[in-house]
This record gives structure tokens, C-alpha cells and sequence, in this order.
């Protein structure tokens, strides 16, 4: 690949970087030292972006008991998220030290504030997820200070990921010179023979403009300086974006706006609703191979006005993961009509067998056949409850997200009036995740008041780091070559069957 410094070999590129050194950071306690060489990490992991407008909602004060940051943590909680990129949020070192004393335990927030206005302007903090990701060995780097910042943090094994969070300045349809001096600055800081450690895997964050016109609606051109500006810095560093990639002619935007136009011929004044595709993820190619669930999606926090994207990323050493066990979740278990169907499973599976007690067993009547059907026909029933209770919310959210899918790609529908439909899909949707992160919080809230302050398996967990679960590596067993004539060994039968003389005499019970 042609690296957009020149012709010369030794010019920095993503095929021909300087060596890596790798410093640890200075080594804590015995219990940090036990807990750095114990805890391994997920094979994959889940990067996220997010721009939450401002630190607090609007009229609240600037207190830490009325910032966005409590739903940020539990936003962390509920998606599983492991890196979360935040822009836009007005942080200093005081209010991340107040973060610190009430979400230490679950989050560390690393940020880079605005060196002119830091409350009232900018700001970059990437957040990580104590108990999916090896934070003892996080390094930070400010690129830009305000906008700009890097984290490499350990992902598998001795392997690192550096992840770039940006948020760029705005780009205006006559003005893109800050936003082209940004990136600009930010190829200049990667080209330093002292950063080229530094180059990242992962690039995310507002970017404040768009590539490509199918990214806004209605669609328009962005100024070409800025697009020559960040091709540069992408070339450089070899990154490309995975979400277009992966859905080259999907029309999805996070963010909408609204505008006040005037009809230059009738003077007549409106309000123009526009979408656009702001918020992108940039992966390396080699990243890009080992990445999936590409997804943007809207959040359920007041005031903010843009949508979260995300992807799951596995290292290319990461051993194949198998289904997970099968487990009756524990909406279903509460269900009164599956707990009346089980138990009326049950009592016909105990006399079947109470019959077979008397009668005698046979190879295929017997206990152990009736236990394992009683246990498929439950398995059947817990997922028949599952399509049937699901909530009226749930019901609707699909509903609006597949009519939002659908009019977003219908290019019959005029510009405007698509944008304008969209909008009113979107608020819709937006107001039942509101819903649902709002009912998600009096549920916690409503279980710390009861089981906070008692000495319960809930009060110990809370206090204590949580630690993912170790993965076992073994061998995958080869299947043999199939001869010809011969079925392949899946559809084989491996259990000899059970006959009458192989079957035990039944013991009588007493």
C-alpha cells in the first residue's frame, strides 16, 4: 500500500512500523500483582462510540449526582460494552476523581479536556469496563488535547489493542479549515518516529462530517479540503470503515438535527430535518477480518442526541468458541403458565415411571428414556413461552426498527419527506429505550434499598470485582476422511444400541 508520506521505504506505514517496546506499568501491591497474573481477559471484546452532549442534562446543575454518567455505567453493565468511546464530555480532573469514588469499582475513565473551556467545550474520555478488560495495563497518550487520545490496554494473552477516540471540530457548508487543521495535526503526531508505537487498531468517535454522500439525508458533498485531510491520515495508518464495508448500500444515520431554512423565492420560513451518519468506527484491515456485529443503535439516556455504534472484535489467536449451555432464562421461570405446563409434565413422566417400576423396563421404556423426554418437551415449552411473552414493548421496538430500515433505503419517498418520517420513527423508538433504561433503574435502585445494607449474596457482589471466566484451551479432534460409499462420521452412529441381554436386571425396591 502507497503511504501518504511520500515514496520513501523508511517512511512510516502500517507495513513498516518501528518496533513496539513494551512498558509495563510499575508494579502495584501483592494483591495487584495477584490479580495482574490471574485474571485473563474475553477472546472478544466489545468497542463502542458515544456522544453524550454535555456532562449533565440540561437544568440540572453541574453535581455528579445529576450527570450522565450514572447511566453511562449502566449502559457499560447492560451491553456488555468493554471499551467505550465517549466525545463531548466536559470533564476535569476534579469531576473524574468524584467518578472515581462512586464507580471505581466497575469503570476507569481516562479523558482529555479542552485546555481553553474544559466544562464548556470538547473533550475526550474512553472509558473501560474493569471487569471485562485487563485494566492494570492500561497506557494512555493525549493526540490533541480536548480531542483527541489514545489507550493501549493487554487484550489476549501478551497481545495489546490501541484505541484511538476522537471528536472533531465542526464542519460548517462553508467552513471545514479547524476540522482539516485536526487531522492534520493528528497525521503529524502519528508520523514522529516516537508515536509510530502508537499507531491504532481502532479509530472511533464524532467525526463531525461525512465521507460519502449516501451518509446524509438530504444528501450533500463535504468540503474536499477535509476529505483530502482524512483520507491522508487513513491511508497513513491503514484503517478503513468496517461498517461500510460491511453494508456498502445500507442508508443508517446517529444523529439528527433540526434547522431553520427560508424559501429564498416565497420567504417563507421551516424547519428542515436532517440525518447523518457522524459517528463511525475505523479498524485496521487486519482488525477488520476478526470483526462482526457492526451495529448502531439508540440509547435510552435523556439529552443525548446521537446513536451508539459498535462492533465485537476476537484476536486472530483467540481459540474457537463453542455454544454456550442451554439455560431456561429466569423471565420464563417466573411465568405461571409454564410453571403450570412443567408441573403438569412432571406428574406424567412420574407415572410413566411408576408404571414401569411395576410393569418392568425395557430398552426403550424405561426412566432414564422418560426423564430425557420430559426434560425435551420442557426444553420445547420454555421456548414456545419465550415467542408468546414477550412484552408489547419489545413487539414494538422490532416493529419500528424494521419500518425505520425500510423507508431509510426507500429512495421513492422524496429526500425531505424520508428524513422527516425518519425522525418522528426515531423519537418513537428512542422514547421506549427511555423506558426501558428508565424501569432498568428503579429495578436496581428498588433491589440496593432493600439488599444494600444487608448481609446478603447481593451485598458482597456488589463490593467485590468481578472477574471473567478463564478460557480452556483444547484440541479440536479432526474428522477422519470419508471413504466413498460410507456416510460421514457426523450422521454416523458411535453408540452401539442397547439390547435385552445387555440390559441390567431392575432391582426391586423395598
Amino acid at each position: 500500500m502507497n503511504n501518504s508520506l511520500g515514496n520513501d521505504p523508511n517512511a512510516p506505514s502500517r507495513e513498516n512500523p518501528e518496533p513496539k517496546p513494551r512498558q509495563d506499568p510499575p508494579e502495584g501491591n501483592r494483591r495487584e500483582k495477584r490479580a495482574k497474573k490471574r485474571k485473563e481477559t474475553k477472546t472478544a471484546i466489545t468497542v463502542s462510540c458515544l456522544n453524550i452532549n454535555d456532562f449533565s442534562f440540561q437544568g440540572s446543575g453541574n453535581s455528579i449526582q445529576n450527570s450522565k454518567w450514572s447511566h453511562i455505567n449502566q449502559l457499560l453493565r447492560q451491553t456488555r460494552t468493554g471499551i467505550l468511546v465517549v466525545s463531548e464530555v466536559h470533564l476535569t480532573e476534579r469531576r473524574r476523581d468524584d467518578l472515581k469514588n462512586l464507580f471505581g469499582p466497575r469503570i476507569k475513565i481516562n479523558f482529555t479536556a479542552d485546555p481553553d473551556n474544559p466544562t464548556g467545550a470538547g473533550g475526550v474520555a474512553i472509558v473501560i469496563n474493569k471487569q471485562l478488560t485487563l485494566w492494570h495495563h492500561i497506557e494512555s497518550k493525549v493526540a490533541v488535547p480536548g480531542r483527541a487520545m489514545l489507550i493501549k490496554t493487554r487484550w489476549y494473552g501478551d497481545k495489546d489493542i490501541i484505541v484511538l477516540g476522537i471528536y472533531a471540530l465542526n464542519v460548517s457548508a462553508s467552513d471545514a479549515r479547524e476540522s482539516t487543521e485536526f487531522y492534520k495535526t493528528l497525521k503529524q503526531f502519528f508520523s514522529r518516529p516516537e508515536n509510530r508505537r502508537w499507531w491504532p487498531d481502532y479509530m472511533g468517535g464524532d467525526t463531525n462530517f461525512t465521507e460519502d454522500l449516501i451518509n446524509r439525508l438530504p444528501m450533500r458533498a463535504e468540503k474536499a479540503e477535509v476529505l483530502a485531510a482524512f483520507d491522508d491520515l487513513k491511508e497513513m495508518l491503514g484503517l478503513q470503515d468496517g461498517w461500510r464495508s460491511t453494508y456498502p448500500d445500507a442508508k443508517h444515520f446517529t444523529y439528527m438535527g433540526k434547522k431553520k431554512t427560508i424559501d429564498p423565492e416565497t420567504g417563507v420560513e421551516s424547519i428542515l430535518t436532517y440525518q447523518s451518519r457522524l459517528d463511525r468506527i475505523y479498524v485496521t484491515d487486519k482488525l477488520f477480518q476478526h470483526a462482526r456485529q457492526w451495529k448502531i443503535a439508540p440509547v435510552g439516556i435523556s439529552g443525548v442526541d446521537h446513536e451508539m455504534v459498535s462492533i465485537q472484535v476476537a484476536h486472530e489467536e483467540a481459540p474457537i468458541l463453542g455454544r454456550d449451555k442451554w439455560s431456561c432464562p429466569n423471565s420464563i421461570l417466573k411465568d405461571q403458565k409454564f410453571a403450570a405446563g412443567t408441573k403438569e409434565l412432571g406428574l406424567k413422566a412420574q407415572e410413566e415411571i411408576e408404571t414401569i417400576k411395576a410393569e418392568g423396563r425395557t430398552p426403550t421404556r424405561n426412566p432414564q428414556r422418560t426423564y430425557g423426554r420430559f426434560i425435551s418437551e420442557a426444553m420445547s415449552l420454555v421456548r414456545k413461552r419465550q415467542l408468546t411473552v414477550r412484552s408489547q414493548a419489545q413487539l414494538k421496538e422490532s416493529r419500528l426498527s424494521k419500518e425505520i430500515e425500510k423507508i431509510s433505503s426507500d429512495t421513492e419517498i422524496p429526500q425531505l419527506q424520508r428524513s422527516e418520517r425518519l425522525a418522528n420513527l426515531k423519537a418513537e423508538l428512542k422514547t421506549l429505550k427511555k423506558t426501558e433504561h428508565d424501569t432498568e433503574r428503579k429495578f436496581v435502585a428498588a433491589k440496593n434499598r432493600l439488599e444494600g445494607e444487608t448481609v446478603s449474596k447481593y451485598y458482597f457482589c456488589t463490593n467485590k470485582e468481578s472477574k471473567p471466566r478463564d478460557t480452556i484451551d483444547a484440541l479440536e479432534i479432526p474428522e477422519p476422511p470419508i471413504s466413498q460409499g460410507e456416510p460421514p462420521a457426523s450422521v454416523q452412529n458411535t453408540v452401539p444400541e442397547l439390547t435385552v441381554e445387555s440390559e441390567p436386571p431392575l432391582n426391586p425396591q423395598p
